[in-house]
């Protein structure tokens, strides 16, 4: 038999395959593929696929950007060969620990100068070194255009480069200042030493953070520039023994803020040279107690709740333990006191309790009790007139198991696990399916 009728015998054998294919409306699958934010390795097998999923997964890939030492030349190489990722870039991560000793920080002047990053809001610093003379500090047209800044570990030369740098960002809607370094001290307390005047734009901040300091001369000048100056949110994550200059930030301030978030507060008269107060936030709506540790026991809580004007707009107080740090020593007795008495805070809809951490280790009071459990049935009984008002509201913002997965007291139940789930699983099922269909490669 010649090859020919083997060949056409062998053809005619084979079972007939039939054809199967899917297709779904391109937001769909766009709205599939947005489940999968933060998985560069899966993004980037998606770019692979088709040119219409690698411009979606690519506006995901490039929104948000870290850059460090090793690795931004290359990114600064790609956007002079390819300038459409640029517009995808929303947010920016500098990291420069590297050069921390260097004289400036090439990473973030290279970026200064850069025009091909148009979409750019959100620009976020760590490990800095700035210093006058910088391209970074001179140029501002870039920075104009920046609504979220965020400055951790880093380090300036003066406090006049730090404001300076700061005032750059005309259009602010979020800053953040967390332990810098000022590596001049010496006749730099206070803005009068400032060799010229930096104007403070008018900003109108939703958020506005302050970490380590010395941060006082940044305070010093937000509080006495003249310039109007709006702040929807204010935490604070360090007072010190000195609180003037965030006393004269909260005069200026406190009768737009709504929401205060506050640390651990010793009370008034125990090493204290200016206590903390914030009576001039007289519509303050939220107040937070943030950053607690096992050695506050609640006494710098009741002092600032009496510190407030009575009769109160407060509508929401929000405490922030941790389940390992002894919370069960905290004067919660006294606390409600001074949120029923006399209707001072007769506006008062929400006291919540964040949750996050492990048990510390003492005997529950039922074994069948998780962490959490136990943590909201012992709050509900110290507590006992917010809980028969309805006022307590609990909320864990880590649990190690799922069964400690909380929110009023409740288990989240599986059938809402097990719709977290279904992007993952369908999107396996359209890949298999395309896996039988030939694609087009960028």
């Amino acid at each position: 038999m010649s090859r020919l009728l083997r060949s056409l015998r062998r053809t005619q054998s084979k079972p007939r395959q039939l054809s199967f294919s899917v297709c779904l409306p391109t937001e769909i699958q766009f709205s599939i593929i947005d489940h999968f934010e933060g998985d560069i390795l899966r993004l980037r097998r998606l770019c692979l696929i088709c040119r219409a999923w690698a411009s979606h997964a690519q506006l995901l890939l490039f929104g948000e950007v870290s850059l460090r030492h090793d690795n931004y030349e290359c990114f600064l190489a790609l956007l002079s060969t390819r300038d459409h990722l640029g517009r995808s870039v929303l947010c920016l991560h500098i990291s420069g620990w590297r050069l921390w000793n260097e004289p400036k920080l090439c990473i973030l002047d290279s970026i200064s100068l850069a025009t091909s990053l148009p979409s750019l809001h959100a620009l976020d610093l760590s490990h800095i070194n700035l210093a006058p003379g910088d391209v970074a500090i001179e140029s501002g047209l870039q920075w104009s255009l920046i609504s979220k800044l965020q400055i951790r570990f880093s380090k300036f030369t003066t406090n006049e480069a730090m404001i300076t740098f700061i005032a750059l960002f005309s259009r602010l809607q979020s800053l953040e200042v967390v332990q810098c370094r000022i590596e001049v001290l010496a006749s730099n307390a206070r803005p009068g030493a400032l060799q010229r005047r930096i104007v403070l734009p008018e900003w109108h901040l939703k958020y506005l953070a302050f970490g380590e300091f010395p941060h006082i001369p940044l305070i010093d000048w937000m509080s006495q520039e003249p310039a109007e100056l709006r702040v929807d949110h204010l935490r604070i994550l360090s007072v010190g023994t000195d609180a003037s200059a965030l006393n004269g930030l909260l005069r200026k301030i406190g009768g737009q803020l709504k929401h205060l978030e506050l640390p651990e507060l010793t009370s008034r008269g125990r090493g204290q040279q200016v206590a903390l107060s914030i009576k001039p936030c007289v519509v303050l709506s939220t107040l937070t107690f943030s950053e607690r540790s096992s050695y506050d026991r609640g006494h710098g809580i009741i002092h600032t709740l009496l510190d407030i004007a009575s009769p109160s707009l407060l509508r929401t107080v929000c405490f922030d333990i941790h389940l390992d740090a002894g919370y069960r020593d905290t004067l919660w007795e006294a606390i409600e006191n001074v949120l029923i008495a006399d209707g001072a805070f007769s506006a008062l809809t929400t006291v919540e309790f964040r949750m996050s951490g492990i048990a510390d280790g003492r005997a529950s009071l039922n074994k069948l009790l998780t962490a959490g459990e136990h943590a909201v049935f012992l709050m509900k009984e110290r507590l006992p007139i917010l809980e028969a008002r309805g006022l307590l509201r609990f909320h864990f913002e880590s649990a190690p198991t799922n069964a400690e997965q909380v929110n009023d007291g409740r288990v989240i139940s599986d059938d809402t696990q097990r719709s977290s789930k279904w992007p993952g699983q369908l999107w396996s099922w359209m890949l298999r399916q395309k896996e039988r269909r030939q694609f087009s490669t960028l």
